[in-house]
Parts: structure tokens; sequence; C-alpha cells
């Protein structure tokens, strides 16, 4: 179970670095070039957005909560995931 919370943290990191960085909104699903108002800002916004569910993800990999026996550690993981890909989602909508 770690190894997926490392391996699902290392993809979303890559992924919000190459959008980020290389502005490469082109990967998104919702990104449309004749709607988008602002692509540096859209590759900004989803880029930091990605790079920061990847971090919680991996944080999450070197947290001891295989000792914890609870279902509470992943149950905040799944909340912090979806609230920042939520967060995320929403603030795409002002772009197009």
């Amino acid at each position: 179970m770690q190894n997926v919370f490392l391996f699902t943290g290392v993809f979303l990191a890559a992924m919000g670095f190459l959008i980020w960085k290389f502005k490469m909104v082109e990967i998104l699903r919702m990104y449309n070039p004749k709607t988008c108002t602002d692509k540096d800002a859209l590759s900004r916004w989803t880029g930091i957005r990605f790079m920061l569910s990847g971090l919680v993800s991996t944080a999450l990999f070197f947290a001891p909560i295989h000792e914890s026996g609870g279902d509470f550690p992943l149950m905040l993981y799944l909340g912090l995931i979806i609230a920042v890909l939520s967060i995320t989602a929403y603030g795409t909508r002002k772009f197009s």
C-alpha cells in the first residue's frame, strides 16, 4: 500500500512540473486553445496544485501510517487529495 502513495506522488509531481515549467497544458483534458484566455496562468495554477498533491501523497509514503492500524490516516489522505484536486479543477474555470 505504501508503494502506491509513492508512485502516485511522483507521478502527480512530475505531471505538475511538466505543466508548470514547460507550459504543457495540452496534456490537460479541459484545455481548449480557442477558449483559453491565459495559457501561462493556467499552467502555473494547475502545475503548482498538481505538485502540491504529489507532495501530499509522497509525504504519506514516509509517514508510519501502517503502524496506526486505523482508517483515519487513509481518510485524511483521500480528503486532502480530493480537496486539492477539486480546488484545482474549480480554479481552472477562470481560464476558459
